[in-house]
């Protein structure tokens, strides 16, 4: 696991907007645009919807900061990032997540967000099956500063009564605030993540850097366009159970058989039986498409 502690001479943001052109701020912002796109097909598949996730904004807030601005009643979750002490806050207002809710029992998202109001213990089981989802993306994401588990520690509909911060966790420690826009339909969503700052302190090669390190040389660019007017076949796929012969003989109109394909993973796509990339089933008009979230 890659060391979290600052490293020497390095400057901690200030609170409020930090400097856009510091290479720590581009590498936190690069990271978490990359985690937009992937929490978007995480969504689409788990709610069976199409979603559309942006990254909106990254601020530094404190500790206290953050829990002070929050809305009452809201819904949030407070994740230890195990191994480590520290805390980090999940925020979703009651309508993005009467949205989800909505979504996950069959039914539709509208345009008129539900009045707000504390969530019932089976909602806040359900709320927490697709913020697994959510998370998952999201420390594969963050594997570039830390592996962390997120262990839930926590819900909070009334943010007014959540327990006085622990000493690894004072109100005026900096945070990382990162807030992202959701968009299903015509339902739209708010979601805010907000982590210690040491947290992100450490290590890490920014994306855009190894982007330049991988980029091709110009004679390859002019091979590749070469290609430009090669067709090549994409299958959409899952993944499926392996059969017996004697089993697949044996096989009758009305049975059904079971995949090895969780509801909440990404379909693959692959171009002419080799190159793979993630997407998500969605509906087109009349058809059906396949939408690219992340390519190889």
């Amino acid at each position: 696991m890659l060391s979290t502690r600052p490293q020497t001479g390095a400057k901690q943001f200030e609170v409020g907007q930090p400097n856009s052109t510091s290479p720590r701020f581009r590498t936190l912002r690069a990271v978490h645009e990359r985690y937009a796109p992937s929490l978007a097909t995480a969504l689409s598949a788990f709610l069976r919807s199409d979603f559309q996730v942006s990254f909106r904004e990254l601020s530094v807030q404190t500790n206290g900061g953050f829990q002070a601005a929050l809305p009452s009643p809201t819904c949030m979750m407070v994740f230890r990032l195990h191994p480590r002490e520290e805390r980090m806050y999940l925020h979703l207002n009651c309508a993005t997540v009467f949205g989800f809710l909505e979504l996950l029992l069959g039914g539709k998202c509208g345009p008129d967000p539900a009045a707000p109001r504390n969530l019932t213990e089976i909602e806040w089981s359900l709320l927490e099956e697709i913020v697994r989802v959510m998370l998952r993306p999201l420390g594969e994401a963050w594997q570039i500063f830390a592996a962390v588990e997120f262990e839930v520690e926590s819900l909070v509909s009334e943010p007014g009564l959540l327990a006085p911060s622990d000493p690894n966790q004072p109100p005026n420690q900096p945070m990382i605030r990162l807030a992202f826009d959701l968009r299903c339909g015509e339902h739209s969503g708010a979601l805010e993540i907000a982590a210690p700052q040491s947290f992100f302190d450490a290590g890490g090669t920014a994306p855009e850097q190894k982007a330049d390190a991988d980029a091709p040389e110009p004679d390859a660019r002019q091979k590749l366009a070469l290609l430009d007017e090669a067709v090549v076949s994409l299958e959409v796929r899952l993944d499926g159970p392996l059969l017996p012969v004697a089993d697949l003989m044996n096989l009758k109109p009305g049975q059904v058989i079971k995949l090895d394909h969780p509801l909440d993973q990404p379909l693959r796509g692959v171009v002419n039986g080799a190159i793979s990339m993630e997407g998500v089933v969605v509906s087109s008009g009349k058809q059906r498409a396949f939408r690219v979230a992340a390519l190889p």
